[in-house]
């Protein structure tokens, strides 16, 4: 499917993000893989990268100290902060809403008080969107 195709290709960017954000450490990274899912494969895309990581890491190829993955809403925010690089795999569904598990983390977000520009300025991300591009609000919810 067309999805599926997409997801495929999302694998080896996310990879390459963190591998690029990884050589301009000195220090092991600490990773979340987070991910918004209604029918589960933003959620097999985002699994199968922490997979990725943590094989990378375990031959050297990549200095991760952790690796995490986790649904957006059971993600606490707070710790985000904590993290150095953050890959967010999301889908979008009916109208252009946020899957459900991601929706309490999208309400946060979209908070007109969140300072975007200055709140994570050392932290270093991807943003990969799944989804059916005959939709007419495709990919809305990464690209928000």
């Amino acid at each position: 499917s067309r999805q599926l195709r997409g997801a495929s290709e999302a694998r080896p960017l996310a990879m390459a993000a963190t591998t690029a954000a990884a050589k301009h450490q000195d220090d092991p990274q600490e990773v979340a893989v987070l991910f918004g899912s209604q029918t589960g494969n933003a959620q097999d895309v985002a699994e199968d990268l922490k997979r990725q990581i943590c094989r990378s890491a375990k031959y050297g190829r990549l200095r991760v100290r952790s690796c995490t993955c986790q649904a957006l809403d059971d993600f606490d925010v707070t710790t985000l902060p904590l993290r150095t690089i953050a890959i967010f795999v999301t889908s979008t569904t009916g109208q252009g809403d946020p899957p459900d598990n991601m929706r309490k983390f999208w309400r946060f977000l979209c908070r007109k008080s969140l300072p975007l520009r200055t709140s994570l300025p050392d932290l270093y991300y991807a943003v990969f969107g799944l989804g059916d591009s005959s939709y007419p609000l495709y990919n809305v919810v990464a690209r928000k």
